[in-house]
């Protein structure tokens, strides 16, 4: 079998090539930064009854301010009995996070409970006690960020004998955590993989956020011969659904500007001054490298 001259390989071109042997080639090199994400905080306030609903995609709030003002009074007690409650301290609390940027839960606001040793004493001795209080939940949510309840009902205050129970209860969610702000403070694991990910919240609060970027590396060029190459990328829809999952969308092909040279030497590395090449990263999106062409020109 004889080779004409301007023969590179099997299906090439005659016009583009000079040596029977030595084909340009492309091999690619991979560097990719991954975090799983998550957002901290509370879950902001749902409730249905109030047309309170969660927002598209839902938030996570990362202080909680709480109030807690209770008092009972009944009219066969001493007048010097007290009995009531109140924040004492921790009424505002933050989500805090590791040296990781994981999250950590905040501690409980502390009531201060002021009561007398005996409701028929009337020394007014009083004795103090600290509880913990969580915060007022969703089944009194007046929005995604503020749940209030108040009350005045009767109280059982023995022998017969009614009195009142009045107070207020609250907790206002505020500085809600975002995705940025997870990026920012998560330390992003290094992988091997060819693809950027930014993956798109629906009703979980959960997301991937993965930078690639790529070197290109050709070989077996002849000095002085000018050369296209073209990166092969594709690009799919990447939604986090339920269970934590995400659905991939089709891939189709992106449109990419060659890269052209003169080769000064039998090889040429492509890159961005330096630098790896960025592989696009918008989110919803995954984008895939699979691979670079190369051609004489």
């Amino acid at each position: 079998m004889s080779f004409d001259l301007f023969t590179c390989c099997t299906g090439a071109d005659d016009a583009k090539y000079i040596h029977p042997c030595a084909c340009p080639t492309t091999s690619l090199q991979f560097q990719a930064e991954h975090i799983d994400g998550v957002l901290c905080g509370r879950n902001e306030f749902y409730n249905a009854a109030n047309n309170v609903y969660h927002s598209s995609p839902p938030k996570r709030y990362l202080t909680k301010t709480n109030t807690y003002n209770q008092t009972i009074t009944c009219s066969n007690w001493c007048p010097t009995t007290v009995f009531s409650r109140s924040v004492y301290s921790n009424s505002t609390i933050s989500y805090t996070f590791d040296s990781n940027g994981n999250c950590i839960n905040p501690p409980f606001t502390i009531l201060e409970v002021y009561s007398n040793l005996s409701r028929d004493d009337c020394d007014g001795a009083e004795t103090t006690r600290y509880d913990p209080h969580d915060e007022l939940g969703d089944n009194f949510a007046q929005s995604t960020t503020f749940s209030s309840t108040s009350f005045n009902s009767p109280y059982n205050c023995t022998f017969g004998v009614t009195g009142s129970n009045v107070g207020t209860i609250t907790t206002t969610l505020s500085n809600e955590d975002t995705e940025q702000a997870v990026i920012a403070r998560k330390t992003p694991i290094n992988i091997s993989e060819n693809s950027s990910l930014y993956s798109t919240r629906t009703t979980g609060y959960t997301f991937v956020y993965r930078t690639c970027a790529y070197t290109i590396n050709c070989s077996n060029l002849i000095v002085g011969f000018d050369y296209k190459v073209t990166p092969t990328i594709r690009k799919r829809t990447a939604i986090h659904g339920a269970f934590d999952r995400i659905n991939y969308g089709t891939f189709e092909d992106v449109e990419v500007t060659p890269y052209t040279f003169t080769a000064t030497a039998t090889t040429e590395t492509i890159d961005d001054n330096g630098n790896p090449i960025d592989v696009d990263l918008v989110q919803g999106y995954q984008y895939e490298v699979t691979g670079a062409t190369i051609e004489k020109v």
